[in-house]
């Protein structure tokens, strides 16, 4: 068997070792991460070449962005610091144990060559943001819903650290960029639509063992979008049972140079 032309812990290592720093020493396979990689390149290679166009366009992936930190690529450099530093909070928020929980999430973070490597982003950011509040402590990823063999499942498991309330949390990532959805209702249309299809998909209507939430992640393309979606639930007109207000994400840039990260509530991300 020839040898993989791709090491990607080492690329790793070079533009991002905050993440590796939250699997150091706990079991993932890299042979199957790089061959994965490898196919993914090869498959956008054959197909530059077959074109007839002067460019072929893909999606944006994890690996984009470590291209990106490479050739220091200022369209990139910016979701990139909020992707280290989210690794770096979770790294001092959470417990060797909570850590010991991580490597499956890391996996599909690497391992999806097309634009759903962000929902993984986005359940570690909303895992993050849960353990900003000092409120909960991670029990487990990818929960059964059900006491069925072939239950559905969660992405986590909480419990409530001052009365011990155990529930589960599964996050819907939303997303509104390049969609043309210019206007409340359209927004909230697409909004309500993803949300009933998670609870069709996952069978939230049936008993559950815990309680069972979904935590939306909309990921815009304009503030405009979010503040049309933090007045729909001020004013009401999304109301859901078991349905957190969405978290989303916005970064500005300091005096030219600092980043500053918000990954909070829509409702109040853009308060100063």
């Amino acid at each position: 068997m020839s040898k993989c032309k791709y090491d990607v812990k080492t690329a790793l290592e070079e533009y991002f070792p905050s993440l590796l720093k939250l699997i150091e020493n706990r079991e993932i396979s890299w042979k199957q991460i790089n061959s994965g990689t490898e196919k993914h390149l090869s498959f956008y290679k054959e197909k530059l070449m077959e074109s007839k166009e002067s460019k072929i366009i893909i999606d944006c992936t994890f690996y984009s962005f470590i291209i990106g930190n490479k050739y220091r690529n200022s369209k990139t450099i910016p979701m990139s610091d909020f992707f280290n530093r989210t690794f770096i909070e979770l790294h001092s928020r959470l417990s060797n144990q909570e850590l010991d929980l991580l490597s499956q999430i890391i996996k599909k973070v690497l391992t999806n060559f097309d634009y759903k490597y962000l929902n993984f982003i986005g359940e570690l950011a909303t895992l993050n943001a849960y353990k900003t509040t000092g409120k909960y402590l991670l029990l487990n990823v990818e929960e059964k819903i059900f006491s069925t063999k072939k239950s559905k499942k969660a992405d986590f498991s909480f419990r409530r650290n001052d009365d011990g309330y155990e529930f589960l949390v599964e996050v819907r990532n939303i997303h509104l960029q390049q969609r043309n959805l210019d206007s409340a209702l359209k927004i909230k249309n697409h909004i309500e639509n993803k949300l009933r299809e998670k609870i069709e998909e996952k069978k939230l209507n049936l008993p559950h063992k815990k309680d069972v939430y979904i935590q939306p992640v909309v990921w815009v393309e304009s503030e405009y979008q979010i503040e049309i979606i933090s007045k729909l639930y001020t004013d009401g007109r999304m109301t859901f049972k078991n349905i957190f207000v969405p978290m989303t994400y916005v970064t500005y840039r300091i005096n030219g140079r600092a980043f500053e990260h918000r990954f909070e509530y829509v409702t109040t991300i853009l308060n100063d």
